[in-house]
């Protein structure tokens, strides 16, 4: 065998393994998180516009109050904190959101909502999500819960892109 059939073999089975090596840790990426370019402010300062987030597809069942979530609505990819779970009572009034008679978000006097007083009894299965960043957020105070089969990912950490290239 000549030294170039030699090196042209060496070359093709050492690409081979890379691309095979890449997609198994594409397949194994995507049945077990979510990468996200986060879009807009709604869960600033927590997460920033521009910031790529990490999402787990594990436990999903699992959900509990004060995760953060990225889910699917109406066609919409959204990214919330789950506030309420089923079976809670949410109450949304001028300046803030109580959750079973206890004010978990307190408005100032600057950021109020402006919306009239809601009340919603959490059925079997779902959630109520709002954004960090309630002037901006889109969330359950205009839509109302959302199922928890809507959730596709569990919040892990974030990293902002800024921070790699410097």
């Amino acid at each position: 065998m000549t030294p170039v059939i030699k090196w042209i073999k060496h070359i093709i089975s050492e690409y081979l393994l890379s691309a095979l090596l890449a997609i198994v840790l594409v397949f194994i990426m995507n049945q077990f998180i979510i990468i996200s370019l986060i879009s807009g402010s709604s869960m600033y300062p927590t997460i920033l516009n521009g910031d790529i987030a990490i999402f787990s597809k594990i436990n999903l069942d699992e959900i509990k109050e004060g995760d953060i979530v990225a889910l699917r609505h109406n066609d919409e990819y959204l990214v919330k904190r789950v506030i309420a779970l089923d079976g809670d009572k949410v109450r949304i009034v001028e300046d803030g959101i109580l959750v079973n008679g206890e004010k978990i978000i307190d408005e100032t006097q600057e950021l109020r909502i402006y919306m009239s007083e809601l009340d919603y009894s959490l059925g079997d299965g779902e959630i109520f999500v709002v954004g960090d960043n309630s002037i901006v957020s889109y969330d359950s105070r205009m839509f109302g819960p959302v199922s928890k089969t809507s959730v596709l990912g569990k919040y892990v950490f974030r990293f902002s892109l800024s921070s790699l290239i410097r």
